[in-house]
């Protein structure tokens, strides 16, 4: 978790083999989902579960955005091609949220070239080639 303006903001972490470091990926702060049932704390352990459960699967290779029952999401691929679906969905955004920006940030994240996580306040594809960094 990371302190800001003295509250904690759970984290999806990641360790970079190349930095021999753990890097924040995304910082769970909008209350966006709650009335789902879903606090910042329960959405950073669901969706750090289904980013673990697909790595461990080998079916995160590639991270990239797509639709699933008509919500924008950022997806988890084995392969390039494939399609968003609700296996293979890691986390879905708010309805004002640009995927393609969103999945831009995580790409410059685990680039390097962004060292601050994606707040998750919660055309042609992007994709994040995940084996290049984790």
């Amino acid at each position: 978790m990371k302190k800001a303006s003295n509250s904690r903001i759970p984290a999806t972490v990641a360790w970079i083999p190349e930095r021999q470091n753990h890097v924040r990926f995304i910082g769970w702060k909008s209350s966006y989902f709650e009335l789902n049932g879903l606090n910042p704390q329960k959405r950073c352990e669901i969706v750090t579960e289904k980013f673990n459960q697909l790595y461990s699967q080998r079916h995160l290779n590639y991270l990239t955005s797509g639709k699933v029952n008509n919500y924008s999401v950022i997806c988890g691929l084995a392969s390039q091609g494939e399609n968003c679906n609700s296996n293979n969905q890691l986390f879905t955004l708010k309805p004002s949220s640009n995927p393609e920006i969103v999945l831009q940030q995580l790409i410059e994240i685990a680039e390097g070239k962004n060292s601050d996580m994606l707040l998750q306040n919660s055309g042609k594809r992007k994709y994040l080639n995940v084996q290049a960094f984790f």
